[in-house]
């Protein structure tokens, strides 16, 4: 019987919205499903896109066949594409964007630019050697080329060349090869013990000898011996060399694992055994885990990951930082060894490709890493672990998909037919209130796991405390230096916080008032005294000092505010004989360096951190006797509707890092508003009353968790066609606005530029009484993006955002 004619729906990863029907190799051991990746012509181009639909409806127009099948099987598991599919759905973004987004950069194929001859006719110098390598190796890649020639000769040649039609260019398409970190170990041959070649070298013999020796020579040893008697021994049959795959070695060499023996307090015991019936049913459920900040989450975590192995079940653990990845890692490690990957940015290609093959292998049954790992291509999964779900860090920014980890770990779940678990000790509006109204089951776990009594809590008043004086120790109050010292002499470690990297917050001249703006965007330059440069922290952007005021000639600068490398230096000149480490974005960017600071404060080298938000959560020393907060402020002030809640998290969330162990902690809080509802809230430690003044002043603002947000975004380098693209749009959706959604704007950023772009914004509200899902909200965005006018705007960047997370 003839097999049906058949067509391919293919996607791109790219903003087209639109699909594009291919006829199918005319194969019949061909397979083909969803996901998979293919390559196929598209106008004068070979491109990689994915199939999305295999149907028999053939088009009413001359068809082009695929020209090669990347994929035999799928990479991504039947529930992981639909959840994809749901994903893109949700946030507004192309699918194949979206299904890009989820391969890592080590697994996509590479696209190689390769080099044939059309004759091997002789030419004239200079290009007479590149011909002729070309003519010698058809097919030669760029990249083997650059290896002979300089790569600025080379690109010249290579031009003309193609111009005088004497070579061809052809994309050359290779899947990424799956790199292995090797240790070898040399031994004699089984049965060798006699010494039958005679005119054997000496380099050779002296091989023999040593194995004879010492019956092995070692991977770090081999180098110590020469290369080509190895080979020739090998070759003779004299040696073995074994090969040990050491990559996810090398990975746990990183750690310092933990072993601990869990065993759960009745509050915790009564956690688990709700989770883990749920677990235990196979059915998608949600639950919040509010657990007061020491209360033992990461011991109920590993116990429901237990849970879940044994029952043959995968789990996926996501954390808001990087720093937070390594740091829960080591317990994590201590109790599954390598049964578990951590999956973050900051891994090398080689173990981001190990990693991935061996997750879908099935061999790593347990990930742990940052929101990314939500797309790792996990079988039969059973468990979802959203830890301090409440963090902004969940959602991504740029570029699409604009989702957020926590809800798609809810969408991932329920497809999979998982358990989600969201942790938190400052859960989040939203989660509150999803669990308010049933859709997520709140567990709480009210005390701390150790007896040690609740943190002591003070409030400075530094504005009434400088008020009178200047002290060389700012932004150190008298109480604060004190406590410092009281708990150094005690052998106590301590953990000072504030959010604002870099030196001083901005260069001031002391005559004029000038002060350095960065040039690509509408804020003031941050001076780093470590590097004596002042930094845009928004595109990077450095300049020098200058040597005097460019506006009126003056050589004298003030350096108003402070931010943590001033921390760190007034600390250093107060406290000479500690060992202080700094931990924000500038003194992370190393590699390592984090993970190297937080194991030298657990070995007690160190004695303080100095840190912006990243040591605020997750981090769990029980040596850790103080806690400061130098500003409380910051952010507080913010024209975000969200920027009372995060200073809430921040300020309790930090608190909670005192007092872990078998030592009282304590808290100190300095602040410039000491009366501030938010302020007394974090001190006090009253989660619900501020939850409940902040869902009255949400309700009658029409802000989540009541209403459904959207941002619709513009960007471009002429101020007065952002400024016009966006009144159009605005008019576009008042115009089909027939649910009545508030909409507003078009208004300009706060930032108002950034990396010479021009940005404004319009803000869609839609109320949940009316609009449950957003499915209205997403349906009026959905008919700008199909309409004519949307596509006419390539001189203007513009980007949907569903649910944001601020409005800055």
């Amino acid at each position: 019987m003839q097999k049906k004619e058949f067509f391919l729906e293919v996607i791109f990863p790219a903003k087209l919205r639109q699909t594009f029907t291919y006829k199918p190799i005319t194969d019949n051991t061909l397979h083909y499903f969803k996901g998979q990746r293919v390559l196929v012509p598209l106008q004068k181009r070979l491109v990689i896109g994915f199939v999305h639909q295999i149907h028999f409806n053939r088009p009413d127009y001359k068809l082009r066949s695929i020209t090669q099948i990347i994929d035999t099987k799928p990479i991504f598991p039947g529930e992981l594409y639909l959840f994809l599919e749901k994903l893109s759905d949700y946030y507004l973004a192309p699918l194949g964007m979206v299904l890009d987004s989820a391969l890592p950069f080590e697994i996509k194929m590479q696209k190689f630019r390769t080099f044939y001859p059309i004759g091997n006719s002789k030419l004239n110098a200079p290009y007479q050697d590149v011909f002729d390598i070309i003519v010698q190796r058809p097919g030669i890649s760029f990249s083997a080329l650059k290896l002979k020639f300089e790569k600025a000769s080379l690109n010249k040649a290579l031009n003309a060349l193609k111009l005088s039609h004497y070579i061809e260019e052809k994309p050359d398409f290779s899947a990424a090869k799956v790199k292995k970190k090797v240790q070898k170990t040399i031994y004699l041959a089984t049965g060798f013990d006699s010494d039958p070649i005679n005119s054997r070298g000496v380099k050779q013999q002296e091989i023999i000898n040593y194995l004879k020796e010492n019956n092995q020579i070692h991977h770090d040893r081999i180098s110590f011996f020469s290369a080509s008697a190895i080979k020739a021994l090998r070759d003779k049959g004299m040696i073995t060399i074994e090969e040990n795959d050491v990559t996810m070695d090398h990975l746990m060499d990183q750690f310092l694992i933990k072993q601990k023996t869990i065993q759960l307090n009745e509050e915790q015991e009564k956690v688990y055994e709700k989770i883990d019936q749920a677990i235990k049913v196979g059915r998608y459920k949600g639950f919040l885990l509010h657990g007061v900040t020491g209360s033992g989450k990461t011991e109920v975590y590993i116990k429901l990951i237990e849970s879940a192995l044994k029952m043959d079940k995968c789990a996926i653990i996501l954390v808001p930082e990087i720093a937070l990845t390594t740091h829960l890692a080591n317990r994590f490690f201590g109790a599954f060894g390598n049964k578990i990957a951590v999956w973050h940015s900051n891994l090398s290609s080689i173990e981001r490709s190990n990693i991935w093959h061996k997750i879908a292998s099935g061999e790593i049954r347990i990930v742990i890493g940052a929101r990314s790992a939500l797309f790792m291509p996990m079988h039969n999964l059973g468990l979802i672990i959203v830890d301090e779900e409440h963090e902004q860090s969940y959602k991504q920014q740029n570029p699409a998909p604009r989702y957020h980890a926590r809800d798609a770990a809810l969408l991932r779940g329920s497809l999979s037919h998982s358990v989600v678990l969201l942790g938190s000790a400052t859960p989040s509006l939203e989660t509150h209130y999803n669990a308010l109204m049933g859709k997520l089951e709140k567990l709480v776990i009210p005390n701390r796991f150790t007896s040690v009594r609740p943190n002591r809590l003070h409030l400075v008043d530094i504005k009434k405390e400088f008020e009178h004086t200047t002290s060389p120790y700012l932004p150190f109050s008298k109480f604060l230096l004190e406590k410092i010292q009281e708990k150094l002499q005690k052998g106590q470690q301590i953990l000072l916080f504030h959010n604002r990297r870099g030196y001083s917050n901005f260069l001031l001249c002391n005559q004029c008032g000038w002060s350095p703006k960065c040039s690509h965007c509408d804020i003031t330059l941050t001076y780093h005294k470590n590097i004596n440069q002042m930094v845009c922290h928004y595109c990077d952007h450095w300049e020098k000092i200058p040597h005097q005021c460019p506006e009126c000639g003056n050589r004298k600068f003030l350096y108003p505010g402070f931010g943590t490398q001033k921390v760190e230096t007034i600390l250093e000149k107060r406290f000479p004989k500690i060992k202080i480490a700094r931990l924000d974005m500038d003194s992370t960017a190393r590699r390592g360096h984090m993970q190297k600071v937080l194991q030298d404060f657990e070995k007690g080298e160190i004695q303080v951190i100095v840190g912006t938000q990243m040591i605020a959560k997750g981090l769990d020393f029980p040596n850790v006797s103080l806690v400061g907060v130098l500003n409380a402020d910051i952010g507080l002030f913010l024209p975000d509707f969200r920027s009372r809640e995060k200073v809430f998290q921040l300020l309790h969330q930090v608190s909670g890092r005192a007092g872990r162990g078998n030592i009282a902690g304590e808290v100190i809080i300095q602040t410039y508003n000491p009366e501030d509802f938010t302020v007394n809230c974090a001190l006090q430690q009253d989660i619900v009353k501020f939850i409940n003044n902040e869902y009255s002043e949400r309700n009658q603002m029409n802000y989540p968790p009541f209403a459904r947000l959207a941002t619709i975004n513009f960007a471009g380098k002429n101020e007065a066609r952002v400024r016009q693209i966006s009144q159009d749009t605005a008019a576009f959706l008042q115009t089909h606005n027939q649910q009545k959604m508030e909409i507003l704007g078009p208004v300009s950023n706060p930032i108002s530029k950034i990396k010479n772009l021009f940005r404004y914004f319009i803000l869609l509200k839609s109320r949940k009484e009316i609009d449950p899902s957003g499915a209205n909200l997403r349906r009026l965005i959905t008919l700008l993006l199909q309409n004519e006018f949307y596509s006419k705007t390539s001189s203007v960047n513009i980007s949907v955002d569903i649910d944001p997370q601020g409005l800055l």
